[in-house]
């Protein structure tokens, strides 16, 4: 039975709520990292969290809570409900009306500057900063009486109590300094980037496009595509790499893309809507079959006879649903949760062609932030995942209005795709936001990639036309239904295809940015299956330099323009330039250089480089290389090929003569060979790093009396204290040789030292002798090497000399039985440094 609070704890309760939702205004923030984003209280919207792990339909709702029938509310998940259209009466009205007890919570919505919505749970998201234990995190949560809720292997889940202001919270944790991050597990609406041989690949004006119609009647420009046939003559794909697509998720055992083609693993569902081993699309809302149609254009089967073909059909797809069925997102938690399973499950590329609607500041999400940045730096066994955002739509050229690359595609993760749209016409996409060169907040597009011209009526006579494949039989895109209605020329119940056969498993009205993104993933991974010892950095340069710079715009910004980014993506340019090159990783004389792995068809190799001719000169024709001038270094070879797809050159650093000594380090502090450092006498360390050419470890010089242990390029030493200085000398060697001397220029510091010997004045009390001497109080240093005792003084309480010292050896003897019993003073100067102590003289 319920719960129910007495009338004067509802009337209290409710004038607490009410308070509180006043007192929010534009003062109201929340870090991403360590900015604060402003947040302005919504007026018209509340979020109403049911705590128990019950699942809302709107039956229950309306038969439990009949007051609701008066408001329009939408159902987020399991347990959330937003309550829109609200004026300030009736958001009184209804604070008052719901039957408040231990189980309900009821929270503001806030909006950012942009507009973008936010909705706080009773949950907040934070990561330790290193050096601080899990420990730290408890004492927190007991203090503020916050319970985990989930622990990954990167960060925590924390939830707040009843009553609790989880911002509030969320800005205390991080305001200790022990977070990288801490912030709400917002909802926030995510949009996705769409508009809504094989019979259909005719229709696939992006990846081959020879001005045939494509749908609609309508036709394109010749070679206004990414060349991916051409590219198809390399490589369609190795079933070893593959590609996650972080969507609605994917159909099972589809016609295009069968369950062969795919890696369905447990726990890649992270919604509440279905099981949590089951990736599959689910709901009738707008976009289910979103991750379908990105799916197909990534690896749906080539040559089958069946539909369409991707741009890398021999490649694999690993589905990971993060929609739920009414096509929501459940949490940033689960969203930087569902990153982290894609790295942890070795995606060689991940594709998110999804944004967050008016959230243009880089850094909104920093949990999303460091699961992508994990992703590019560890994913692929260290080489790092390809990540690809698209950029999204909302851009309105014909009406001047030029858009913005939205979180998460803004992100300033190096190597992460923000990705926009070409037409048909390799001219911008009416909808793919432009580059802005002037704003901090990243507002760079990279590549495009052709899809639509426009999105719903934009334009007239345009609207979606991109082919893909579709969930199966009539619940996806095709036909049209009535929440997708397109305009004219694709109305509500409208087919296309609409012949052929399972003609209702594809659709040819996709489009947007995330039509434009999968292309890109696809073309990561046609790179890495020519060359998968590439690093995510690598296939980020490779895809960009090859890009085709079409549409008569201009590329001044580094390389890129304003509205194309580095240009409009040539996949058969990036497998050429991701070739192998063969011939020795290590020249001591002469090598030979050819090309190891097969290039598109009609490719011509038009001459050799070396970046350094003086170094390492190569004959353009032949790729026979010879050292010069005794050179010690890198060298990068290169191949500049053309083909009928363009020109394009695949690189390979080699390294040529003796090795270096990079990384010098004493007590892991950076140094540069000629650099004089001061040491304490004491225990010091050395390390090094010899790189060049199967290059094995250094090997030491030391000098003769100075106390050491070699490791692997690493040594440790003692710093005698009667040498003033010592030089130490690291080299490595390779099969050319052994390369020079790199030096350590070490003096012994005299000041500030932590001494590694003591005074020591005993016996003490005394009635006869006095012994003054320097004791070690470290094993690492010996009697013999303790610093010389310069003067020695016997003192009475009023600071006169009492007693001339005699030296025996290495310590000063005073002679005491002539002086009267009490306290006296010795006073003994080491180093310029006096040392002082107290006697007793009985």
């Amino acid at each position: 039975m319920k719960q129910v609070l007495t009338g004067f704890l509802i009337i209290a309760l409710i004038g607490l709520l009410a308070l509180s939702f006043q007192q929010k205004s534009v003062q109201s923030f929340y870090y991403a990292f360590d900015e604060k984003i402003e947040l302005i209280h919504s007026k018209d919207k509340l979020i109403v969290l049911f705590m128990k792990d019950s699942i809302l339909n709107k039956e229950r709702l309306m038969t439990e809570y009949p007051i609701l029938n008066s408001y329009a509310f939408v159902i987020r998940d399991n347990n959330t409900v937003i309550v829109h259209n609200l004026k300030a009466e009736t958001k009184k009205n209804l604070i008052e009306s719901i039957k408040t007890n231990q189980d309900i919570i009821v929270n503001p919505v806030y909006e950012t500057a942009e507009g973008a919505e936010l909705g706080f749970t009773d949950k907040f998201i934070v990561e330790l900063k290193p050096g601080f234990s899990k420990r730290e995190l408890e004492k927190l949560n007991i203090k503020n009486n916050v319970k985990v809720f989930k622990e990954t292997e990167d960060f925590f889940v924390l939830r707040v109590s009843k009553d609790v202001d989880v911002l509030e919270i969320a800005n205390s944790y991080f305001e200790t300094g022990k977070f990288i991050f801490s912030h709400p597990d917002f909802y926030m609406n995510i949009e996705l980037n769409q508009v809504s041989n094989d019979p259909y690949f005719t229709n696939q004006f992006y990846l081959h496009n020879t001005g045939q119609v494509i749908a609609d009647g309508r036709f394109g420009t010749p070679d206004a595509d990414i060349d991916a046939p051409e590219a198809w003559t390399v490589t369609t794909g190795s079933s070893n790499i593959t590609v996650a697509v972080i969507d609605t998720g994917v159909s099972p055992n589809h016609v295009d893309l069968p369950n062969s083609r795919q890696v369905r693993l447990n726990g890649s569902n992270f919604t509440n809507h279905g099981t949590k081993n089951n990736p599959s699309p689910g709901g009738t809302y707008r976009g289910a079959a979103h991750g379908d149609a990105v799916s197909g254009i990534i690896a749906a089967t080539r040559n089958n006879g069946i539909g369409i073909t991707g741009v890398a059909p021999g490649v694999k797809i690993m589905p990971i649903r993060i929609i739920n069925g009414d096509g929501f997102i459940t949490s940033n938690a689960n969203l930087a949760d569902a990153i982290d399973f894609a790295r942890i499950n070795n995606a060689d590329v991940i594709n998110c062609s999804w944004t967050f609607p008016g959230f243009t500041n880089p850094n909104h999400v920093p949990a999303i932030v460091r699961a992508i940045e994990r992703a590019t730096i560890s994913g692929r066994n260290g080489l790092g995942s390809v990540v690809v955002f698209g950029a999204g739509n909302n851009a309105n050229h014909v009406n001047n209005l030029p858009g913005t690359i939205t979180f998460p595609a803004n992100v300033t993760v190096p190597g992460v795709f923000a990705v926009g749209a070409s037409d048909r016409y390799d001219m911008q996409a009416n909808y793919s936001p432009s580059s802005n060169f002037t704003t901090s907040e990243n507002q760079f597009i990279d590549i495009v990639a052709p899809s639509s011209r426009a999105i719903h009526t934009q334009i007239p006579g345009e609207t979606n036309e991109v082919f893909t494949i579709d969930m199966p039989g009539n619940p996806g895109y095709n036909p049209v239904k009535s929440n997708q209605s397109l305009g004219p020329l694709a109305p509500t119940g409208s087919l296309l295809p609409s012949t052929g056969p399972n003609h209702l498993d594809f659709t040819g009205r996709f489009g947007g940015t995330s039509a434009a993104a999968p292309q890109v993933a696809g073309a990561a991974a046609l790179v890495l299956s020519v060359n998968p010892g590439l690093t995510q950095m690598d296939v980020f340069n490779i895809l960009t330099q090859t890009a085709d710079k079409v549409g008569g715009y201009t590329y001044n910004h580094n390389g890129r323009s304003t509205q194309l980014g580095f240009g409009r993506l040539n996949v058969c340019r990036a497998v050429t330039a991701a070739a192998v090159i063969n011939g020795p990783s290590l020249i001591c004389s002469t090598g030979q250089f050819f090309m190891g792995s097969s290039l598109p068809t009609g490719s011509i190799l038009n001459a050799w480089q070396s970046s350094n001719p003086s170094g390492l000169s190569i004959n353009s024709s032949t790729g026979s290389a010879t050292r010069l001038n005794n050179y010690n270094g890198p060298i990068t070879i290169t191949a500049n090929i053309t083909n009928g797809c363009g020109t394009a050159s695949a690189s390979r650093t080699i390294w040529v003569g003796t090795p270096h000594i990079t990384n010098m380090r004493v007590n892991n502090q950076p140094v540069w060979p000629s650099q004089n450092v001061p040491l304490c006498p004491g225990n010091h360390f050395l390390n090094v790093t010899p790189v060049g050419g199967n290059v094995g470890t250094a090997t030491w010089t030391v000098p003769s009396g100075v106390t050491h242990w070699i490791g692997n390029n690493t040594m440790d030493f003692t710093f005698p204290s009667h040498m003033s200085s010592i030089t130490i000398s690291a080299r490595a060697s390779n099969f050319c040789g052994q390369g020079a001397n790199y030096n350590f220029f070490l003096t012994r510091q005299t000041w500030g030292c932590p001494s590694s010997f003591a005074m020591v004045a005993y016996p003490n009390p005394t009635s006869d002798i006095l012994n003054i001497e320097m004791m070690p109080v470290t094993a690492d240093v010996s009697k013999e090497d303790a610093p010389a005792i310069e003067s020695a003084l016997l003192l009475n309480s009023e600071g006169r000399e009492m007693a001339k010292g005699y030296r025996e050896g290495s310590k000063i003897v005073f002679d005491v039985r002539s002086l009267k019993k009490g306290i006296y003073f010795i006073h003994v100067t080491v180093d310029g440094e006096i040392i002082r102590e107290q006697i007793l003289i009985e």
